[in-house]
């Protein structure tokens, strides 16, 4: 038999053996499974390109070409920190579909959110399909003395300065300084 295929899968073989016209054939068949690694993962967001700040946003992985069906799991990686996400999976035929829906913190921008897609029965890691996060948020501000001051006295006459961080999605048009 040549390399087994998909269109090898649920296919019966028989075997027919005789020797004389005396007795009846000797028939035995066997019904093959072949098992099949997912032929594409694609992730799609069900809402909107970018995501916003505590905003619900809902996540579709559609995978197929494995048989049987496969199993679908979600990660999120943010900053090196990898985690498992909880996510609704159905399974017709050979096709599977996983919904997941997340309400992204500003710390989620830039974040990679992988669908991972795999045969239980097969080795290996399976197929991914990878999205970052484009997570909309308002500015952040935090205003310190400069670090060459900080932790020391300041004193009468002496020249101080002090640094404005800001952190939001998009970048901030401008930043103004005043003084009341």
């Amino acid at each position: 038999m040549p390399a087994l295929t998909k269109d090898h899968a649920g296919i019966n073989l028989t075997c027919r053996a005789s020797n004389n016209n005396l007795t009846a054939p000797i028939v035995k068949s066997v019904s093959l499974n072949v098992y099949l690694h997912p032929t594409s993962v694609e992730v799609s967001s069900l809402t909107h390109e970018a995501f916003e700040e505590d905003n619900e946003a809902r996540l579709e992985c559609e995978t197929e070409g494995s048989i049987p069906a496969a199993n679908i799991s979600w990660t999120k990686t943010v900053a090196g920190v990898t985690e498992n996400l909880p996510a609704s999976v159905q399974q017709l035929g050979g096709k599977s579909v996983s919904r997941l829906r997340i309400s992204p913190k500003y710390t989620d921008h830039g974040a990679k959110i992988v669908c991972r897609a795999h045969n239980p029965y097969l080795s290996g890691p399976g197929m991914t399909s990878t999205v970052s996060l484009n997570v909309k948020f308002a500015p952040r501000v935090s205003l310190h003395l400069g670090t060459s001051l900080a932790g020391r006295p300041i004193n009468e006459a002496e020249d101080v300065y002090f640094e404005c961080e800001v952190q939001c999605n998009p970048s901030p048009r401008s930043i103004m300084w005043r003084r009341d």
